[in-house]
């Protein structure tokens, strides 16, 4: 029996499932009570996607070997998958408790504890995996992760680089490792290692997503390369799946269930553009639905629970996990919010979760054909664009929403002195092209100064060197700032300002808001895709036209007059956040009923009278 076993956890570990389950089977018809059959059935039942069924296999086995520490990390696993936190981290602790030196207990629980937000306690618990199995590159990936999210980019940095070498068959680490040199500014060094990856792992749909949000920082990219490279993504995730006859009653005016799926229900900029429409739905008309993708809860997460009609968290599902829960669920309409980013769903629509798919609060097509309609207006994507979509482009007069500020501190008075630009840009967005822009404003206006902030960034002595020999100047022109800090300091060091400086092809959008609110105007050049205009239209909206510029020249010299026109500026510091909370960037009642009767529209189409 013993070789009998030893021949299904060989099946089982090169993926021969059907063959394995078997064999476990015939060893269980010898032995019911046979703990290591029921174990490797529970490991099939994960692979297969089926955590319930795995944990009744688990739970047979730990009774019967009440002592494995391999039982209960797989029992860890099956409850991770359900949503089963607490549970989850208790057995991989009984599985360290009885077996201190398992490695992968601790790079779980690690795991674990990081995506609750117990970022210390995973950081630890994952520096004791690298230590028990400082070959695992898997381990060291998991690692540089956690530093990566706290901030401390060259440790991650050395242990993505690390990971890389241990294994180069695995493609997370190569992702990682671009992404993270991608948000540190050092975008020729990820698009190289990204084109590496692309050649190793074609299939990766991932690496393919990851590569996506580069090109959108990435400047000279061609309208045809992007929209290949979208193709291209889509080409790697499942093949498509037959459309379903969905069930849902085509009443063309019936309450409509809709589905909201994004990892952002939680303290980001997202959120904050999407909790003014949750709070102006109308619950006559619409059935709201949240699919949260997040690794834990906090107080922005209570209050879309608490605004939601139906909450569900999710990040433990697969893609086709969730769009069966969709379907399951009768969702009219799915909404997939921001897709390319962090932990989204940007393929959930080639599962078909609902009848209509939405690409909602993103930066250009999903590159699916399954995703209906993407969400923009005339100044994102206007007429004669160069930028292609996948999807059918529906436009608002308006796409952005943002609460105001409340609580903000008050704007400041016009400072006396040279004239001071701001730039408060992910690094990842400060490309040589944006400094040389930057660098030609700071020449063609003498004595102004540039001050520059993002988190803690700054602190790294080699990004102060390249930005400024980016820049073009000296020392004494550019005063970099350092630090975390809350939401009233950040505004008031933004509102310190006189001008803000936008980036390309990447435009700011949350800081753009976020300035003008403080009375600071940006001065932005509106790019060829949609990723470049989105500060363009938030200043058309509080009909500030004048600011924004259509070549390189015409954003030097608006930056430079504006600068040089104090009367303008105080006037500007004066009316900004009157003009900004009298628009329609803060009437969330108005954006909510103009996507409401867009989304009536497309779906009275479905439903066929349209």
């Amino acid at each position: 029996m013993a070789d009998h076993l030893e021949s299904a956890y060989h099946k089982l570990n090169v993926g021969k499932l059907e063959e394995a389950a078997a064999l476990f089977g015939q060893a269980l018809q010898a032995n019911p009570g046979n703990a290591q059959a029921l174990l490797g059935l529970g490991r099939i039942s994960l692979a297969n996607s089926q955590p319930e069924k795995a944990l009744s296999f688990l739970n047979l086995a730990l009774k019967n070997d009440p002592e494995s520490s391999e039982t209960l990390e797989q029992i860890g696993h099956a409850n991770w998958r359900l949503g089963r936190l607490l549970q989850a981290e208790a057995a991989y602790r009984r599985s360290i408790e009885l077996e201190p030196g398992r490695a992968t207990s601790w790079m779980n629980l690690g795991l674990l504890l990081w995506r609750q937000g117990r970022s210390e306690d995973g950081r630890i618990s994952l520096e004791k995996a690298v230590a028990l199995a400082p070959e695992d590159a898997g381990a060291a990936n998991n690692l540089a992760t956690v530093l990566h999210r706290l901030d401390r980019g060259e440790e991650a940095l050395a242990l993505y680089r690390r990971a890389v070498s241990l294994d180069p068959t695995l493609p997370g680490p190569y992702r990682n490792l671009a992404g993270l040199l991608k948000e540190m500014g050092r975008l020729t060094e990820a698009k190289a290692l990204y084109d590496h990856a692309l050649s190793a792992f074609p299939d990766d749909a991932e690496t393919r997503r990851g590569y996506l949000t580069l090109l959108a920082y990435l400047p000279g990219v061609s309208p045809k390369d992007m929209f290949t490279a979208h193709r291209a993504y889509a080409a790697a995730l499942p093949p498509p799946e037959p459309l379903p006859a969905f069930p849902n009653l085509r009443e063309p005016n019936r309450k409509l269930r809709l589905g909201y799926i994004s990892c952002d229900f939680r303290s980001h900029p997202v959120a904050r553009n999407l909790e003014p429409i949750y709070r102006a739905h109308d619950r006559t008309q619409f059935e709201i639905y949240s699919y949260a993708d997040i690794r834990f809860r906090d107080g922005v997460s209570e209050g879309f629970k608490a605004l939601s009609d139906h909450w569900r968290e999710t990040a433990h599902l697969s893609d086709a996990q969730l769009a069966e829960t969709l379907r399951h669920d009768g969702i009219d309409i799915a909404m997939i919010l921001a897709g390319r980013f962090e932990s989204n769903r940007m393929g959930l629509s080639r599962h078909r979760p609902a009848p209509i798919c939405v690409n909602s609060h993103d930066i250009a097509t999903s590159g699916l054909e399954e995703t209906d309609y993407l969400m923009a207006d005339a100044t994102l994507v206007p007429p004669g664009t160069p930028e292609r979509f996948t999807e059918r482009v529906l436009k608002l007069p308006c796409v952005y929403v943002h609460p105001p500020l409340i609580g903000a501190p008050e704007v400041h008075p016009r400072r006396d002195g040279p004239p001071l630009f701001g730039a408060f840009a992910n690094p990842a967005k400060i490309n040589p092209e944006v400094l040389g822009l930057w660098g030609k404003v700071l020449k063609a206006t003498p004595g102004s100064r540039l001050r520059m902030k993002y988190r803690n960034v700054y602190a790294a002595a080699a990004l102060r060197k390249s930005t400024l020999l980016g820049l073009g100047v000296t020392q004494e022109r550019v005063e970099f700032l350092e630090g975390w800090e809350g939401m009233p300091t950040h505004l008031n060091t933004l509102g310190g300002v006189d001008i803000l400086l936008d980036t390309l092809p990447f435009s700011g959008a949350t800081t753009t808001f976020e300035g003008l609110w403080m009375g600071v105007p940006t001065v932005t050049l509106a790019g060829k895709f949609m990723v470049g205009r989105w500060s363009a239209t938030l200043l058309k909206a509080i009909g500030r036209s004048d600011l924004i510029a259509t070549t390189p020249e015409d954003f030097v010299r608006i930056a430079h007059n504006l600068a040089l026109d104090p009367a303008r500026l105080a006037g500007l510091r004066q009316g900004l956040r009157a003009e900004v909370a009298s628009s329609s960037l803060c009437d969330g009642a108005l954006r909510t009923r103009q996507i409401e009767r867009w989304l009536r529209s497309v779906w009275r189409k479905w439903a066929g009278a349209a």
